[in-house]
């Protein structure tokens, strides 16, 4: 749509690239044309076959037409090589090399072996305070309730969710073009005491709330078995099964920019992809969860857990890091120790990292300021209190820690509170060649990097082999020597 002010005409468009990675919009481009003077008395749209009005009118549509062919990136990616050269645009990866496709659509591979560093432009996910609201969509009325309380949501709903013709109770909150919801559907019940099974319960990205529009659901059928189902428009709908655990299914949604992916858990920590389309939602769209019972009409009642939807780009809180002792650091969770072998989850995996290997486990990283206290020869456990408890870690499970103490023999405390950190050994750094970090705070070293289609794979000098996706790293840098934080 074009806007005219005084002699100039602002276009907005619509902008999209798609590459192997993904796709991103670019929701407010914008082009500025400028017309030439006229008289105020002819209309800017009017005028005989030929004139000056409307000669100038057709070369500016011309003009516009051929703009709007052009791919526009809201945000870019960027590489440099070793010889001084740099690229922008959206980075893919393909056995080997480097691929950026430029705003231009202009493509140019790259070697692994020429890279100098590349950075890619990600969104964090954080939770932003909202209000959950239900609302009936489609023509025909639902009824429905819902509460919630500690991520768990209790959503009774009638209706059916298999056609733009029914109707179905949808709690849901407003989105804006990246966005993250997840969920725990837990498995199908009996009809015992006149509860009503579900027929589908699950997650929905909904442009609209009237069962028009573009939308994306990714539900549990209840029995080993999900379903994801999508369409682009009002109109005909596409769907593919995948299977599920028996005692449940953890989902999730991811909306960027104009991608859809689904993925689906057994455990809600490794997560696999059941889903990825490209459909595009308005740049306000609706991420929430319903419930349709197994008879039209009668409704059935969901007990969902673990809710939790996030936005782009709000604050997001500093995640527990597991710091290495070559540098090298896992951001993400305590999962336990034996007091030779660390469990951490991070990067969408468990690591098993030798004590040996460790440095320090952060535990609580908004203590970073106290945690600076402690000494690289004096191990032991620094409490929130502001105590510091020296002894060796030899053990722990998820949620506690066991020290053990010259002065105090073995003691046990809460890793969620309790504990800032433990120091086991100090930081020695030595020579490597990369530097991957991630959005969350994850740093690994490596001597060599292979790039693959499903990512960036490598062995970490002090947790191991790796195998990352492209979407989870943020910078990739070949280091000068010694390396350097």
């Amino acid at each position: 749509m074009a806007e005219r002010s005084g002699d100039t005409a602002f276009i907005s468009r619509g902008a999209e690239a798609s590459t192997a990675e993904g796709r991103y919009a670019g929701r407010q481009s914008g082009v500025a044309l400028r017309f030439p003077p006229q008289s105020k008395s002819a209309p800017l749209h009017t005028g005989r076959a030929g004139s000056f009005p409307a000669r100038a009118c057709h070369s500016a549509l011309a003009l516009v037409l051929a703009l709007l062919a052009i791919p526009f990136f809201a945000r870019a990616d960027s590489l440099t090589t070793l010889d001084g050269k740099s690229f922008t645009g959206k980075i893919s990866v393909e056995p080997a090399a480097f691929v950026v496709t430029a705003a231009d659509a202009s493509v140019q591979r790259v070697p692994l072996a020429d890279v100098r560093g590349a950075a890619f432009d990600r969104k964090t996910f954080a939770a932003k305070p909202a209000e959950w609201t239900g609302h009936s969509v489609g023509p025909l009325p639902a009824t429905g309730s819902f509460t919630q309380s500690n991520g768990v949501f209790l959503i009774t709903g009638a209706g059916t969710a298999w056609s733009v013709d029914d109707g179905h109770y949808f709690v849901q909150q407003d989105v804006g073009e990246t966005a993250r919801l997840t969920a725990f559907v837990p498995p199908q019940v009996g009809t015992r005491g006149g509860a009503e099974r579900y027929k589908v319960a699950g997650l929905a990205l909904l442009g609209r709330c009237d069962a028009a529009g573009p939308a994306y659901y990714i539900f549990s059928e209840g029995a080993k078995s999900g379903l994801t189902r999508w369409r682009s428009a009002t109109g005909k709908e596409r769907s593919k099964h995948f299977t599920t655990g028996a005692q449940g299914a953890w989902l999730r949604l991811e909306l960027c920019g104009q991608q859809v992916t689904a993925f689906a858990s057994d455990d809600g920590l490794a997560w696999r992809q059941v889903g990825n389309e490209v459909i595009a939602f308005p740049e306000l769209a609706h991420a929430g969860l319903l419930v349709t019972g197994a008879k039209k009409g009668v409704p059935a009642s969901v007990a969902f857990s673990h809710v939790e939807l996030l936005h782009a780009d709000a604050p997001s809180a500093p995640l527990p890091q597991l710091r290495l002792c070559d540098g090298g650091v896992l951001a993400g969770k305590f999962l336990g120790t034996d007091g030779s072998v660390v469990r951490w989850h991070a990067l969408g995996r468990e690591w098993r990292v030798s004590l040996v290997n460790v440095s320090r486990l952060v535990l609580d990283p908004r203590g970073g300021a106290a945690s600076a206290r402690l000494a690289g020869d004096r191990p032991g456990a620094l409490l929130a209190s502001g105590d510091f408890v020296d002894g060796e870690l030899v053990g722990g499970t998820e949620g506690r820690i066991t020290i053990s103490s010259v002065l105090f023999g073995l003691k046990n405390y809460s890793a969620e509170g309790a504990v800032l950190a433990v120091h086991v050994r100090d930081v020695v750094e030595a020579a490597t060649e990369f530097e991957v970090l991630s959005a969350d705070g994850s740093r690994l070293l490596a001597s060599q990097l292979e790039l693959r289609a499903e990512g960036v794979a490598g062995r970490e000098r002090s947790a191991g082999e790796f195998l990352l996706r492209v979407a989870d790293v943020s910078d990739l840098r070949r280091l000068p020597s010694p390396a350097r934080q």
